[in-house]
């Protein structure tokens, strides 16, 4: 007796300009008989759990986060969208390979509003939205900060701003590295001016890994639709 199974492997399409691998997911089917199939589960049921129980209780300390926004500070989600490519509509086929490509830098924010005022009522959560987008397609931890220092920029007209908890995924080359922390650690120094002395405290959290991509990747499948409409 054969089960007919679907699983996502990755089909190698290219190479990057260090010489990667470029992978690209496809969907598998092939058949196996139950014996195979919970053999191949077996060893991996521990993790799966203990990572499902890690994003779910993530996810609901997440929500909560929205109960306890202390007035005046901000939340932010963080992610790269996968960048664009520029068409041309009736390309020839040579051009397939020319194609220029662009970043884009996804930064969702919430916060309370200020003009709102406390009664019995639940706070009122103001959410925005950022885009940063660039010819540069590296997508590293440089012009992460280059977009938080934009940012700042942007809210420094708004008043000060004490905290900034920052929440995104944990991409060693774009967020979770020695260079990362070495800018969290000077960020409040990069951050004050005559009316916020003591600058900006930036508090970074990491979710699992393929978790909680959605509240970014949205927004930015909608920029992309936005521009290929134009």
């Amino acid at each position: 007796m054969f089960m007919k199974c679907k699983s996502i492997g990755y089909d190698v399409v290219g190479q990057t300009s260090n010489g990667w691998n470029k992978k690209a997911p496809k969907v598998l089917y092939n058949e196996t008989s139950p014996k195979e199939l919970i053999s191949y589960f077996k060893p991996r049921l521990q993790s799966f759990v203990t990572h499902n129980f890690i994003a779910k209780w993530q996810d609901h300390h997440f929500k909560l986060i929205f109960m306890t926004i202390p007035n005046g500070s901000i939340i932010s989600c963080v992610d790269f969208f996968q960048n664009y490519t520029m068409w041309v509509k009736n390309e020839i086929q040579s051009m397939h390979w020319y194609n220029i490509q662009i970043s884009i830098f996804v930064h969702l924010t919430y916060r309370l509003d200020p003009l709102y005022i406390l009664g019995g009522e639940m706070p009122k959560v103001i959410k925005k939205l950022h885009y940063y987008i660039s010819y540069d397609t590296f997508d590293d931890i440089i012009f992460v900060q280059h977009c938080f220092i934009m940012h700042w920029k942007f809210l420094s007209y708004q008043g000060c701003i004490p905290i900034e908890h920052i929440m995104n995924d944990g991409c060693s080359g774009q967020f979770k590295s020695k260079i990362t922390w070495y800018f969290w650690s000077h960020y409040p120094s990069l951050t004050t001016f005559e009316s916020c002395p003591f600058g900006c405290q930036m508090i970074w959290n990491f979710f699992v890994t393929r978790h909680e991509k959605n509240k970014v990747d949205g927004f930015g499948a909608l920029l992309k639709r936005k521009i290929r409409k134009e």
